[in-house]
C-alpha cells in the first residue's frame, strides 16, 4: 500500500508537467519569456497550464453537462478555426462562423472532439499503467547492459 501511496505522491505532478510541456509544444500555452526570471517564467508557465487543464477536464470533457462542454468546445472551435477555417472529415470545410450558426453547433461540438465517456475513461487507463512500460524499459536497459557488459568481458578473454 506504501508503494500505491508515493505512486500517487510522484505520478500526478509529473502528469501535470507532462501535460503541460504538451500543450506548450502543441501551442496551446502562450509561453511567457526567459527574460523575466526563472521563478516568474515556471509560475506563469505552470499556472497558465493548470488554468488549460482545468478548461479541458472541466470544460472541454465536462463530465457533468453536455451544455457546459458544448459551450467550452464550440468557443475553442472559434479560436481554432479562425477566419478561414478548415477541413474535418466527417463535417466538410467548417469556419468560426458555422460554430455561430445553431443548425451546425451541435455536429461541431460532437464531431470535432472524441467523447467525454472516452477521454476519462482513457485517462483514468493510462494514469494507472503508466508505470508498467517505464519499468520494462528500466529493466531492459539493466538487462541489455549486463548481457553488453558479458559479451565484452568474453570477447576479451578470447
Amino acid at each position: 500500500m506504501e508503494y500505491v501511496f508515493w505512486w500517487f505522491l510522484l505520478a500526478i505532478p509529473c502528469f501535470f508537467v507532462a501535460y503541460c510541456n504538451g500543450a506548450d509544444m502543441n501551442f496551446r500555452l502562450n509561453s511567457p519569456s526567459y527574460e523575466e526570471g526563472f521563478w516568474k517564467f515556471y509560475k506563469n508557465f505552470f499556472s497558465d497550464g493548470f488554468r488549460l487543464l482545468v478548461h479541458d477536464y472541466f470544460g472541454v470533457y465536462c463530465p457533468w453537462s453536455w451544455e457546459r462542454a458544448k459551450r467550452h468546445r464550440l468557443a475553442d472551435m472559434r479560436t481554432y478555426l479562425g477566419a478561414d477555417g478548415r477541413c474535418h472529415d466527417r463535417l466538410g470545410h467548417i469556419t468560426a462562423g458555422d460554430c455561430d450558426n445553431p443548425e451546425k453547433q451541435e455536429a461541431i461540438a460532437r464531431h470535432a472532439y472524441i467523447s467525454r465517456t472516452k477521454q476519462w475513461t482513457g485517462g483514468a487507463f493510462n494514469f494507472l499503467i503508466a508505470p508498467i512500460p517505464g519499468s520494462f524499459i528500466i529493466i531492459g536497459t539493466v538487462i541489455a547492459g549486463v548481457v553488453e557488459l558479458g559479451r565484452h568481458l568474453i570477447n576479451k578473454g578470447a
